[in-house]
């Protein structure tokens, strides 16, 4: 008798390891897949905000900032619009 429960419950275990991962097992697989990949693409976001913040080129050295009177060369006149006195500083 003792055989027969031990048999069956090996089939059973058999049986349930043979047939995968359950649905829900293979959402919550996914799940965490794109939990991983999110966090991935908010590393690569935060280097680069890292970056812009601390003035670093993409090599890691350090970059000047571009000057205010060169940008202000840039800026088209407009008819109807006066320009002002920009003033700028470098902290």
């Amino acid at each position: 008798m003792r055989a027969m429960w031990c048999a069956a419950l090996a089939v059973a275990l058999v049986t349930t390891a043979a047939c995968g991962k359950s649905e829900e097992q293979k959402q919550a697989d996914a799940a965490a897949q794109q939990v991983k990949e999110a966090a991935a693409k908010f590393d690569e976001m935060a280097k680069g905000l890292a970056g812009a913040a601390g003035a670093v080129g993409t090599d890691g050295k350090p970059v000047d900032p571009v000057n205010f009177r060169d940008l202000q060369a840039l800026f088209p006149d407009l008819p109807g619009w006066e320009k002002g006195k920009p003033t700028g500083e470098k902290m």
